[in-house]
């Protein structure tokens, strides 16, 4: 995906598309260092700071205030985590990750 971003930052390629002229759009990204990853961490860990960082990304759109966001997942110990988060083993609740699982609870206190 093009060329590696300079050592100290983060490249986000990114892609759109568009069914006609106007029509349909879809959008999606990629985000990754200068080595072509975005750290070292297992599988498990890797799906909690793609789903949290879909949500910071969708809580600083435009599209927060008339839409619901709606976030897909293939980890199923990911989805079960946001879903329960008192079951998201320790390492992966608190430390260099934050709160992963909170902003997963809307005001209401319901997990989407």
């Amino acid at each position: 995906m093009g060329t590696a971003s300079p050592k100290g930052t983060l490249k986000f390629n990114v892609d759109g598309a568009a069914k006609g002229k106007p029509g349909p759009v879809g959008i999606g990204g990629i985000l990754r260092d200068y080595m072509g990853i975005f750290g070292v961490e297992d599988s498990n860990a890797a799906e909690l700071i793609a789903i949290r960082e879909a949500f910071i990304i969708f809580a600083s759109s435009r599209w927060v205030q008339n839409h619901a966001l709606i976030i897909e997942s293939d980890s199923l110990n990911a989805v079960k985590w946001v879903l329960n988060p008192n079951s998201t083993p320790w390492r992966l609740r608190k430390g260099c990750f934050g709160d992963v699982v909170s902003p997963c609870m809307d005001i209401s206190g319901d997990s989407y």
